[in-house]
């Protein structure tokens, strides 16, 4: 291992060992930069750059977890000869946020270009979280209650008597009264599930997300009513649209030609097929649900020797019936 790469190695490993002392830091930053400018012959030309960046990496690394607390968009640090070093943190969000992410771009086109905290997060007394997503689709209110809350007992109500004066509040669960009401320059549409709250003032929206959760909330039934854990497994939207994954362009070709294909007449009430990859294994699982209730499965191995899918399971087994729109 050359100076370089152990020098990277120390400040990977220093960026989480090392606590922050802003006064330390500087006295650091003074220290080091003297060395550079009175001894510089024994660094080869690489090295000035990388001490910098262990430097850095050892500095910001103090405020890492003012960042993994999700507030803040940035500080101002007073670096040598009272100069000021402006620096703005990667964005950070909650494990459950980026769930919630990872299921919104699995079933759809939407992208997130950024993220920061929302105008909810003090409004709900009892809620973990609360993030302003915005996308490619809009601006979206996401918040996040504890696991053993139900966000669907939550109800707008809004005030749109009065042009140029929209005022919302919520009921259902506990808010904080003086912050209320929260005004809005249109109407506002809310989308609740399980634990979760959408708000937006895009109809369109907030219709997308009701469907992907809603879809989502079907599938993950089907497939653990077979015993499969829905995280092993990528949506073919997902592997189709982000990335192949390691498939080929036949291997899902194949495959959708099959999906659409079912075994049994699909009827009026019959949930589309979807197709799952488990991740890792070449194994393609093709879902869907009868109007009925009855849940289908057909498991697939793609056979490299042959180049196509291989039957290999095909079961039926009663789910949960749902209402029909």
């Amino acid at each position: 291992m050359d100076l370089e790469q152990k020098l990277r190695k120390l400040a990977k490993h220093e960026q989480g060992a090392v606590p922050y002392d802003p006064r330390q830091m500087h006295r650091m930053r003074v220290t080091i930069h003297k060395r550079l400018q009175s001894n510089r012959k024994p660094f080869p030309f690489i090295v000035a750059p990388i001490v910098v960046v262990v430097l850095i990496v050892v500095f910001l690394s103090g405020s890492l977890e003012h960042f993994r607390a999700g507030v803040g968009t940035g500080k101002n640090i007073e670096g040598e000869n009272n100069r000021v070093i402006e620096y703005t943190p990667a964005p950070v969000i909650s494990d459950r946020l980026a769930k919630i992410i990872n299921v919104m771009t699995s079933y759809d086109d939407i992208e997130i270009k950024k993220t920061g905290p929302s105008q909810l997060a003090d409004v709900f007394l009892r809620a973990d979280e609360a993030y302003e997503l915005e996308t490619n689709k809009g601006k979206l209110q996401v918040v996040i209650f504890p696991d053993n809350f139900d966000a669907e007992q939550i109800e707008l109500d809004e005030d749109l008597t009065i042009s140029g004066n929209i005022t919302y509040t919520f009921t259902g669960t506990v808010l904080k009264e003086e912050l209320l009401p929260l005004r809005a320059k249109g109407p506002t549409y809310v989308y609740t599930k399980s634990n979760l709250l959408f708000a937006t003032n895009n109809s369109s929206l907030v219709g997308i997300v009701g469907y992907i959760f809603d879809i989502r909330e079907v599938h993950t039934d089907i497939l653990t009513s077979f015993g499969l854990n829905p995280d092993e497994y990528d949506i073919y939207k997902k592997i189709g649209r982000i990335g192949k994954e390691g498939w080929s362009e036949k291997q899902l070709k194949d495959i959708a030609i099959i999906a659409l294909r079912p075994p049994d007449d699909l009827e009026i009430g019959d949930l589309m097929p979807a197709i799952f990859f488990k991740k890792g294994e070449p194994i393609a699982n093709i879902i869907y649900q009868k109007a009925s209730g009855v849940n289908k499965l057909r498991q697939y191995r793609w056979d490299q020797a042959t180049e196509a899918w291989i039957l290999e399971q095909n079961k039926s087994i009663q789910g949960k019936k749902r209402k029909r729109e």
